[in-house]
């Protein structure tokens, strides 16, 4: 083996590096591809970068509370989820989470029904689909509710 083949990046890390390009939305530079210390100098440089659509929600809280986005939340996309969960509710104050979406689809499952998307869209009409079926479900308990925002 050459001293190229031993510089040549792995598959997985290669299958990494598309994996957070294409979640940035990005091209990965051809020859990076080819260096293993060059493509882990970019992957640990991008890993951590919020996602475009990221970086539109959190702008679109940041302008709802009349503020501006902090830089360094710009450069971790943890900390950007972090500030979005938190303010999340002022944009979609009548959307349903993502728990509830779930927990409710859970119930129409176990109930062999069709929530509409009116109802899937709507926190208020989600709300009271959960209340008006849960009491319904088999076990004549209902499905356990976690806390739901």
């Amino acid at each position: 083996m050459s001293n190229y083949d031993d510089n040549l990046p792995s598959e997985a890390q290669r299958n990494f590096a598309s994996i957070i390009a294409e979640r940035l939305e990005i091209e990965i530079d051809e020859n990076i591809l080819l260096n293993k210390d060059d493509l882990t100098n970019w992957i640990n440089e991008h890993r951590n970068l919020p996602s475009p659509k990221q970086i539109e929600l959190a702008e679109q809280i940041a302008e709802k509370k009349g503020e501006e986005l902090p830089e360094d939340l710009l450069e971790d996309s943890e900390s950007l989820s972090t500030y979005i969960d938190e303010n999340i509710h002022l944009i979609n104050s009548n959307k349903p989470s993502t728990k509830q979406i779930s927990f409710a689809k859970n119930i129409a499952k176990k109930l062999k029904l069709n929530l509409s998307d009116d109802v899937l869209e709507d926190k208020k009409l989600l709300k009271e689909w959960i209340d008006n079926h849960n009491k319904s479900t088999s076990s004549g308990s209902g499905l356990k509710k976690k806390k739901l925002q």
